[in-house]
């Protein structure tokens, strides 16, 4: 019988399930099935290193499937608030039509008043000339003056209204543009 020396042996690439091992111990050298090989955590001196890692994989794993969740939620978020942003875009057109008009309506109402104030002030010529008359003319004075003050006072309840929705407007304005900066910030941290 001849002698083989074990290590001179060629090296293997890959194991397949019907290969066999061989095994050379101090006092015998035989083969072992590669299924019936068992290793365990004393034959394995990185056992430790496997476990850690098994680990990490498992804990990754998880984070990933909250992240997806995270993810997901984002993504409807986001959604909804571009839904809000193209409505509430819409209500400020339409409010900007209306202080607009608003704006208008005060224009015509300041000319009213200027226009007035210009009769009044016709009347008040004609009051020397008509002594006979000065009672009538007072009381039209009177009445035109009083109509001037109300028209004064509904021009500058229109003018609060008017600023009351620009305030209401530049609300609405500040409140989009910090939905859109939180949301741009969180897209440029990667908290999607």
């Amino acid at each position: 019988m001849s002698t083989i020396d074990v290590a001179s042996l060629p090296v293997i690439d890959e194991l397949f399930e019907e290969d066999y091992v061989l095994i050379q111990a101090k006092d015998r050298t035989g083969l072992i099935k590669f299924t019936d090989l068992v290793i365990g955590e004393q034959q394995v001196s990185f056992y430790k290193e496997i476990v850690d890692a098994r680990t990490s994989i498992n804990t990754l794993t998880t984070n990933l499937a909250s992240n997806s969740t995270t993810t997901e939620q984002v993504k409807e978020d986001t959604e909804t608030n571009t839904v809000n942003i193209a409505k509430n875009t819409a209500d400020i057109a339409n409010l900007d039509t209306t202080v607009d008009s608003l704006s208008a309506d005060i224009m015509t109402s300041t000319q009213l008043v200027v226009d007035l104030d210009t009769a009044v002030q016709a009347v008040l010529s004609l009051t020397t000339p008509l002594n006979s008359q000065a009672g009538v003319i007072i009381n039209i004075n009177q009445t035109l003056q009083d109509s001037i003050t109300a028209l004064a006072t509904a021009v500058d309840n229109l003018s609060i209204e008017v600023n009351s929705m620009k305030a209401t407007y530049d609300t609405s304005i500040n409140q989009l543009n910090n939905q859109i900066f939180t949301i741009n910030q969180r897209l440029d941290d990667g908290n999607l």
